[in-house]
């Protein structure tokens, strides 16, 4: 399926996206900046798409879910289900994390700038090189996290 397809069916009421392959057709991607996937169901899906800049995916489930080096820039993410997914080198600039679930994820040298992580739930994620700028985790869930090699500047905890 592409990007398109997968918009068309969630434009005509469709949420559950379970077991899909989403892929790029031709060299570019395609834009998916203000695009509204809230509450979708994405498990065991591949999901090809390298941009999510903009996108609004809260209360999305993830989870389970091959991400790396993704680009989450500027997207809504609260309230999304990541569990066990894989993140490492993922960016997360300008987001919105609240009360997202992280637990079990590999975020190993992921970028979170200037990010809303109030509440998040970091339960035994891999936090290996993580950087952490200007980011706001008032409240967060961190059983399990080692934080010693994390890198964090002008953060709230």
């Amino acid at each position: 399926m592409t990007a398109e397809e997968l918009l068309e069916r969630y434009e005509k009421g469709e949420r559950d996206f379970t077991n899909i392959e989403i892929t790029v057709v031709g060299e570019f991607e395609p834009n998916l900046d203000g695009v509204d996937l809230s509450g979708s169901d994405f498990r065991g899906s591949k999901l090809w798409i390298i941009d999510f800049t903009g996108v609004n995916l809260s209360r999305a489930n993830l989870s389970g879910l091959d991400l790396y080096q993704r680009c989450f820039f500027k997207a809504d993410l609260s309230y999304t289900n990541f569990n066990s997914s894989g993140l490492w080198g993922s960016g997360f600039d300008n987001a919105n994390l609240w009360r997202a679930n992280l637990s079990e994820t590999d975020l190993r040298e992921a970028r979170f700038r200037n990010t809303d992580m109030r509440g998040v739930n970091l339960k035994n994620a891999r936090l290996l090189y993580t950087e952490f700028l200007d980011t706001n985790m008032a409240g967060a869930y961190l059983e399990g996290v080692d934080l010693r090699k994390g890198r964090f500047k002008n953060n709230i905890m």
